[in-house]
């Protein structure tokens, strides 16, 4: 997994130096905007021919002017409109001057001027270019052109903006207005039936409804519907959630879950098929509880495995810790192999550590005693597959999906302000996650025995109901304990006998200070909460315009 991780960030790398277009012209500053004067011309063709002409001076040498032209109509920000953008001339003092055009995502940049020449001084450029698909086209019959003639993405502050847009002739119920900046600041504007003039000191919008003239091109229904989808492919990316939520359904529906069997949980009153601590931990929740290996520590002290010490004569003067394990007897073939393993672990350098010692041992077995109980409980019919296997599984593709909602983020987002490419793959990935732990199904007789676990959950946590069912049992306390303390119940069940046990345990030698039952209850806790740390692997705003087509900036070079 960590082989496919590291080639799919370094192909994911080389991805974004391809499709990630470089910085638009690296502007180098140094020079005024005096104007930028903005002819519009609409055609009957529902195009419109821009006449930009732009004055202002280098205080150094430069090569010249970049124009970044939005290629898309500010709609709502998961809605985009294309608008195809021809570039018919670019003048430099009324003579023809080069330029390269830069297809930069969201923008086309028209990077004016020669790469071997530089001039400083007064200039005025003129760009003539031709815009399709600009048009609003209302449901009464009129059509509404609105317009960003200057937005505040000028590297250099801009001093007038004078605007002119002339209509089709014979167009009727002209009604047009004109903002600067943050919408509270009015142009001064006039308008007739063929054209509206408008300047402002600041940066310029406008919006003009008409009603055009006969002959005037309305796309059809088909057209609008069909650039609608191309304009908006990246839509289609939501698909992908949905369709990963009805596999991932119907996978989980058919082998996901467990087998349906009906069955009231009543009280049990013995662990289930006599399993141990560590494994009914593992069938009940389908996956390994923190306190599982401390409960099997606590379940080997039981049986005479090892002894538990607390007490201030056993603390550990570096780390605090005043537990210390004490090794008794010797590992035989009574012992299941995860329990073998976990003692062969915690006594491998000497048979009595501290606790504290055993920080990199316990999660050491950990995962270890992961991979052999699931085997055990295999092997005895309880699972079809390990259930960690298949939750690693989906996880593993859900990561893979968060990995290209993050590529898509940078790209298309960042780029081309398309959301839904990425939105989907987050989605999908949040799906995969959310159904890789349902996945670990168990078998009809896995269930029935969960059904069981559950009834003797239900009694640990309510022993005090029955206790006429175990009050006369030798031993129950301790040999239950273990179990409590997989279930979390631990408090619960020391409470019922606080009041019929009065010393601690043979395998737990409690304090100097004390050594009855009360202070044992309290102590365990602590036990627990420190055992099951040391076993638990360690995690690692301004002046734009908004709406509309047109507008963007520049800079020079």
């Amino acid at each position: 997994m960590k082989f496919f991780l590291s080639r799919f960030f370094l192909i994911v790398f080389f991805l974004l130096m391809i499709f990630v277009p470089s910085v638009k012209a690296e502007s180098l500053g140094g020079y005024t905007l005096d104007q930028i004067d903005a002819k519009t011309v609409l055609n009957k063709d529902s195009t419109m021919t821009v006449t930009e002409t732009i004055t202002g001076e280098f205080l150094g040498e430069r090569h010249g002017l970049y124009r970044n032209i939005p290629r898309f109509y500010n709609s709502y920000w998961v809605v985009h409109k294309t608008m195809p953008i021809e570039v018919l001339s670019v003048t430099k003092d009324g003579k023809s001057e080069p330029y390269e055009l830069i297809n930069s995502g969201a923008y086309l940049t028209i990077k004016i001027g020669d790469p071997n020449l530089t001039f400083s001084g007064p200039f005025e450029y003129s760009i003539v270019y031709q815009v399709s698909k600009a048009m609003i086209y209302e449901k009464d019959g009129t059509v509404t052109w609105y317009w960003n003639v200057a937005e505040d993405q000028w590297d250099a502050p801009v001093l007038l903006v004078t605007s002119e847009l002339i209509l089709p002739d014979d167009s009727k119920q002209v009604r047009a207005k004109c903002w600067s900046g943050n919408y509270s600041e009015i142009c001064e504007m006039s308008s007739g039936d063929k054209s509206v003039v408008s300047s402002s000191t600041l940066l310029m919008t406008m919006l003009v409804n008409f009603e055009p003239p006969a002959g005037f091109y309305f796309p059809s229904q088909g057209e609008v519907v069909a650039n609608f989808l191309k304009d908006n492919w990246d839509w289609f990316f939501v698909l992908i959630p949905i369709i990963v939520f009805f596999i991932l359904y119907k996978k989980w529906s058919k082998t996901g879950r467990d087998p349906k069997i009906e069955s009231p949980i009543i009280a049990e009153y013995e662990p289930p098929d006599n399993l141990s601590p560590f494994e009914l931990s593992a069938l009940h929740y389908a996956g390994l509880k923190d306190q599982a290996v401390t409960a099997t520590i606590i379940d080997l002290a039981v049986r005479g495995y090892l002894r538990i010490e607390d007490s201030e004569r056993a603390r550990d003067r570096l780390t605090g810790t005043k537990y210390r394990l004490i090794k008794l007897k010797e590992v035989d073939d009574k012992l299941r192999d995860f329990e073998k393993d976990l003692l062969q672990k915690i006594f491998k350098d000497k048979n009595e550590p501290f606790l504290s010692e055993c920080r990199g041992k316990l999660t050491e077995a950990r995962i270890s005693m992961d991979k052999l109980v699931w085997k055990s409980l295999i092997s005895k019919d309880y699972f079809p597959q390990d259930p960690a296997n298949v939750m690693s599984w989906y996880l593993g593709f859900g990561g893979g999906a968060m990995v290209l909602a993050f590529t898509a983020g940078v790209i298309f987002i960042g780029v081309f302000e398309r959301y839904f490419v990425a939105v989907g793959f987050a989605l999908a990935a949040i799906e995969l996650f959310v159904f890789g732990p349902l996945m670990s199904r168990r078998s009809v007789k896995g269930t029935k025995t969960l059904i069981k676990s559950k009834g003797f959950k239900l009694f640990l946590e309510t022993a005090e109901k029955y206790r006429i069912q175990w009050q006369e049992k030798e031993g129950i306390f301790e040999k239950f304990l273990p179990y409590a303390v997989i279930f979390g119940v631990t408090k619960k069940w020391t409470q019922n006998f606080e009041g019929t046990l009065k010393t601690t345990p043979g395998w737990y030698v409690g304090s100097l200070s004390s050594n009855n039952f009360s202070d044992f209850s309290g102590n365990l806790n602590s036990f627990v909460q420190t055992s099951t740390s040391l076993s638990t692997p360690s995690s690692s705003g301004g002046g734009s315009s908004g709406g509309g087509g047109g507008g963007g900036g520049g800079g020079s070079w």
